[in-house]
């Protein structure tokens, strides 16, 4: 069978609800059963209208391949949220551990205030629902990023690359390619 998948971004500030749900729809049609959205400022004013925007994804909708039924969650990380993530989080429990990436997850998270660590913070809360809900893979992409399976025949949606990877692998990455758009009067980007 084809392997269940999940995909996460954390959006920040500013992200209009089209971006939004833009690429939920594209994700889906790639075959992400699932695409978790982590609001990072949930108190931004601009999220009404996302959650409004948002609203119809967050139901399950025959929005993937061959009708795959597709949902969205919104994560609307307030401060509360940030607390418990922080006490839950592997990197904060072991700070103490010689592994320098939890010390300087947890400074750049408490001190420098950097998206980067909210980020991992975010993809970490994100893997351990994932895995509660069965999801075999967990993508981690900004919003403003696009997964590229350039051979269609071989590679229909995304499940099918996945399901390619061998079974001892944990994880995969994906080279970044930047493009520059042709004109700053763009709809929709994705």
């Amino acid at each position: 069978p084809l392997p269940r998948l999940c995909i996460t971004t954390l959006v920040r500030s500013g992200t209009r609800s089209h971006d939004i749900e833009s690429f939920v729809l594209l994700y889906h049609g790639l075959g992400f059963e699932r695409v978790d959205l982590y609001f990072d400022e949930a108190t931004d004013p601009t999220h009404d209208e996302t959650k409004r925007a948002i609203s119809s994804l967050l139901m399950p909708r025959p929005s993937g391949p061959n009708g795959l039924l597709c949902t969205a969650r919104a994560i609307w990380c307030t401060e509360d949220w940030w607390r418990q993530t922080r006490i839950n989080s592997r990197f904060y429990q072991r700070l103490d551990e010689p592994f320098k990436l939890y010390q300087e997850t947890v400074h750049a998270d408490s001190v420098l205030a950097d998206v980067r660590a909210r980020q991992m913070l975010a993809v970490e809360h994100a893997l351990f629902d994932a895995q509660a809900d069965r999801f075999q893979w967990l993508l981690h992409v900004d919003i403003n990023e696009v997964l590229f399976l350039p051979d269609d025949e071989r590679h229909p949606d995304a499940r099918a690359f996945f399901h390619e990877v061998p079974s001892h692998f944990s994880a995969v990455r994906f080279t970044n390619l930047e493009a520059v758009p042709e004109s700053l009067d763009i709809n929709d980007p994705l």
